[in-house]
């Protein structure tokens, strides 16, 4: 099962669905590409 599958669950308890969310969230972006991300956004103000 993927984060992105964790994300949109939809849970009988908020509170469940609200944790999940979080740790998943922290999780993507602890773990974000930085250095594409840099290049993706370096392509995009270049392309404007």
């Amino acid at each position: 099962m993927g984060l992105n599958k964790i994300l949109g669950t939809i849970h009988i308890y908020p509170t469940l669905a609200e944790a999940n969310k979080y740790v998943a969230g922290n999780w993507k972006k602890a773990h974000a590409p930085e250095k594409l991300l840099e290049w993706v956004s370096r392509f995009h103000r270049w392309r404007l």
